[in-house]
């Protein structure tokens, strides 16, 4: 009786994507469901639970059950929320879920834990059984996803264990959702929990970048004890990460570390390991000295370390040996003495790059050519005598604009 009430609500439907699904019953709602099945619109489901209602829940439930695939499923899923805190219904709404999250078909169980996840207080048991029984990882990382507030709040030792044994990005479960709850952790006293994490073995490389960024965003004392044993790290991206992490923060207890690192094998970690290096190393009289034979070392990333340094330095003789290093051999080296440059912005550069100019090609050319551009605040396109000639005549009385003025200026004549 009733699939033949169904047939006949199907044959009535009103077609087109522009009817009034307010104006139809929940029976008229779910044979639309049932015609159309994983095509269904988004908004049957959405219509179907802001009723709130015995009715539109039974015929949520059962246009559920027919459901498949994306992207319907994933609508009826999070059309459940509209039962959260409705007095007899949101027990049901959660039970269905919870079922349908143990489902032997992926699309149901991962986005059904979807839809759970939009009860974190009602459906906490639920998560947590998702979360710490599941086969698939999805599913428990969508069902971390509505545990997280609570787990940031208690900010226990198990609790970041929790976070990060189950841990994955999803797109519910976003990076920047990920790294707010490990934030919190640390602001509601969990910093000490933290300690060895980005030296755990048992701790996946994504989730320890997530670890790293929320201890290098974080104010919290203590996070920078934590930040340190990254450099420790077996994984060098993560090396590097720590490295840069704890110079934008200025912290100057690392430097026992460094004279490990300027001997790695890998380059970015060796270049940043020299900069910091000579960063700590500001105020021994012998910094400069040092920094001048760096900058004639065999190795090219210690040559590439020496023309970020002698940036920071910005004194004369810092910049006229960085200037040296835009006769490089080394490629990598000019390359890196340019963008120092920019970094330096001193007037006295002009001259050097323009030097430099008539002797590049290839993408060192437009590297050259926009710190130009940035220095000065003119732009005479790929004319190297163009550039030439203004030089001679304005090198005299040139100030340099500031680098807001000099974008401002590109700006106007794009």
């Amino acid at each position: 009786m009733q699939g033949a009430l169904l047939t006949t609500a199907m044959l009535l439907l009103p077609i087109g994507g522009q009817d009034d699904l307010s104006m139809e019953s929940e029976r008229e709602l779910l044979a639309r469901i049932i015609k159309n099945t994983n095509k269904t619109s988004g908004a049957v489901f959405e219509e179907l639970g802001k009723r709130k209602s015995k009715d539109s829940l039974r015929a949520l439930e059962q246009g559920f059950a027919e459901l498949t695939a994306l992207p319907a499923v994933l609508s009826a899923s999070k059309a459940f929320a509209h039962f959260k805190g409705v007095d007899g219904l949101e027990r049901g709404a959660i039970k269905t879920l919870y079922d349908a999250a143990q489902d032997a078909k992926q699309a149901r169980r991962r986005n059904a834990a979807v839809g759970l996840a939009l009860f974190p207080v009602a459906a906490s048991a639920e998560l947590h059984r998702l979360v710490d029984r599941s086969d698939d990882p999805v599913v428990r990382a969508n069902a971390l996803k509505g545990l997280l507030p609570e787990l940031s709040e208690s900010a226990g030792k198990r609790d970041l264990r929790k976070i990060t044994e189950n841990l994955r990005l999803t797109p519910t479960l976003t990076r920047g959702k990920a790294v707010k709850a490990l934030k919190a952790i640390l602001t509601n006293g969990g910093t000490k929990h933290f300690k060895g994490a980005l030296t755990d073995k048992d701790i996946g490389i994504s989730v320890k970048r997530m670890i790293a960024q929320a201890l290098s965003e974080s104010e919290v004392d203590g996070v920078e004890e934590h930040l340190l044993d990254g450099l420790k790290a077996p994984e060098d991206s993560l090396v590097y990460a720590a490295l840069v992490m704890l110079s934008e923060r200025g912290c100057d207890d690392y430097g026992k570390h460094l004279s490990r690192l300027v001997r790695s094998k890998d380059k970015a970690i060796r270049q940043e390991a020299l900069v910091a290096q000579a960063k700590l190393s500001g105020g021994d009289p012998t910094f400069f000295e040092r920094l001048m034979d760096q900058a004639t070392e065999e190795d090219p990333v210690a040559r590439s370390a020496a023309a970020i340094s002698l940036a920071a330095v910005r004194t004369p003789d810092a910049l006229e040996a960085l200037y040296g290093l835009l006769n490089d051999s080394e490629y990598s080296v000019r390359f890196q003495a340019v963008e120092a440059i920019l970094a330096a912005r001193h007037r006295s550069s002009i001259g050097p790059l323009l030097d430099r100019l008539d002797r590049e090609s290839g993408v060192m050319r437009p590297a050259i050519l926009k710190n130009l551009r940035l220095l000065t605040g003119e732009d005479f396109g790929n004319s190297t005598q163009m550039w030439l000639n203004w030089w001679r005549d304005h090198m005299e009385e040139f100030q340099l604009p500031s680098l807001e003025d000099a974008q401002a200026a590109q700006n106007e004549q794009n």
